[in-house]
């Protein structure tokens, strides 16, 4: 597994590396014209120079010729680069054998043409104006283009420079000049060798800014594809959320995810015997997308639960939820706070469980708030025999609100670094006038407070009791009349 993983992450590379084609193969046009203007110029300058001397008409035809077939081997392999599809790293090959393609007829050429200083036994030449010492400056300059013109790592660019220069130092060493000795031949030969560094740190430079602009391309294309993932993942992720509730019991929430997906959820659920409505408040520790992804798999347990359950009490969701994430996610330290109201209509009672959650509110119609506290730990924390929900019930009364929340909402924190604390969204529910629209209330307040720097998912949620109490015979099994007991209420 590990090998095939460090297959994979080559090939990957190898892929990244195959975006600057494009670019390499318009250097290497570029060094094409280059080195064919470059060879056909160190030509004729050669054999202009051979010309006036007699009997050389020989070596003119061969630098010639010698000069044609290098430029012809040239672009022959700049139209085989445009014309195929290639990786980068059969293009650097193919780069390195267009460099010695351009340079090693022309060697040849120049050694041919040597042999106008060797017939002449009395002429005493120092370093010679023509021929093979001449060739050594067309290298360098081969060498320093293709490395400004094609993107290849240093190592690579000298490869074919690196194979002629042993040719030509060959060449060097059995030359016949008058007047060249062993130390001066030596001292030639080391000279053109390091003549090859300055290419090669030309080379190096540019394909280490190759490199960071690929990285910058790639990381720019990564978290715009990130980013279109998320945007996708969040409408996933919202359409897990239910839709608004008008009826005998309203119910309606605000959130706002600190990033693109968050860690709260809510869920509704309406029990088709009994007509009782389940409200179910959920806080995944930490924020982002891990939580995201961790309110994914409790979505589904609450909407396996309800179907098994229809009409399960909120202690006993509670219980049945800490089972599920205490023996799949409490050892990845995945945990959840959790609120679940349950209204019964028929009854007008209204049942309540927290697991680690900050406090809930229920507003009467005069105005009076009282704190619904937590009932126990957070979910996961305790395994099951160890877990007790502490559910616990209260009446209802025409008009009652129900208002609860996550923390991120008490946490906000302004300038100063204050929370919005639980005082603070008590007076916002104890507020003389009720609004219309309490979660856009609340959650106005919450904003006003920390002023763009929210740190957390906020999620606000109302329940109001609006519908008269209406008693059923216990002994009757039929079904609730959704016309008669939930007018307007939307049916799940």
């Amino acid at each position: 597994m590990i090998e095939s993983a460090h297959h994979d992450l080559a090939d990957d590379s190898a892929k990244d590396l195959n975006l600057l084609l494009p670019e390499a193969k318009q250097g290497l046009a570029q060094w094409t014209m280059a080195a064919t203007v470059a060879g056909l110029g160190i030509t004729i300058w050669s054999v202009l120079d051979l010309i006036p001397t007699a009997g050389q008409t020989s070596t003119v035809i061969w630098i010639t010729l010698l000069a044609l077939f290098a430029s012809l081997m040239v672009m022959s392999i700049w139209y085989f680069a445009g014309r195929h599809t290639l990786n980068m790293v059969s293009f650097h090959r193919l780069a390195s054998a267009a460099v010695l393609s351009a340079g090693l007829p022309i060697l040849i050429a120049a050694v041919i043409g040597l042999q106008l200083e060797e017939s002449e036994p009395n002429q005493v030449v120092s370093i010679p104006l023509n021929g093979i010492t001449i060739w050594l400056p067309y290298l360098i300059l081969l060498q320093i283009l293709a490395s400004l013109l094609i993107p290849w790592p240093p190592l690579t660019s000298i490869q074919a420079a690196f194979v002629m220069m042993i040719f030509w130092s060959i060449a060097i060493s059995m030359s016949g000049i008058p007047g060249w000795g062993p130390v001066d031949r030596l001292a030639t030969v080391i000279a053109g060798f390091i003549c090859l560094l300055p290419g090669m740190l030309i080379a190096a430079w540019r394909w280490n800014r190759v490199l960071e602009r690929l990285e910058q391309q790639l990381l720019r294309v990564h978290v715009e594809r990130l980013g279109g993932e998320l945007i996708r993942a969040r409408e996933v992720h919202e359409g897990l959320f239910p839709q608004p509730i008008e009826g005998a019991v309203r119910f309606e929430y605000l959130y706002e995810p600190n990033e693109q997906i968050g860690g709260d959820f809510v869920s509704v659920w309406k029990c088709p015997q009994s007509g009782r409505i389940t409200v179910t408040l959920m806080d995944v520790v930490g924020h982002g997308l891990t939580a995201a992804l961790t309110v994914n798999r409790l979505s589904g347990e609450l909407e396996r639960l309800h179907a098994e359950f229809p009409d399960i009490q909120p202690g006993e969701l509670m219980a049945s939820l800490n089972r599920y994430i205490y023996l799949t996610m409490s050892r990845f330290s995945l945990f959840t706070t959790a609120a679940c109201f349950q209204i019964d209509p028929v009854n007008a009672e209204l049942r309540w469980a927290l697991a680690g959650h900050p406090p809930a509110f229920l507003r009467r119609e005069d105005g009076s708030v009282h704190d619904l506290e937590c009932t126990s730990v957070l979910l996961g924390a305790l395994p099951d025999d160890a877990y007790e929900h502490g559910q616990m019930s209260m009446s209802l009364e025409l008009g009652d609100v129900i208002i609860g929340y996550t923390d991120g909402t008490i946490e906000s924190r302004n300038a100063d670094d204050e929370e919005f604390s639980i005082d603070a969204m008590r007076k916002c529910v104890a507020f003389d006038t009720p609004p219309r629209d309490w979660p856009r209330f609340i959650l106005n307040a919450v904003e006003r407070h920390h002023q763009g720097n929210q740190t957390d998912d906020i999620l606000v949620v109302c329940l109001s009791y609006d519908h008269p109490h209406i008693q059923l015979d216990p002994d009757d099994s039929t079904e609730l009349d959704s016309k008669t007991l939930f007018l307007g209420t939307n049916q799940q």
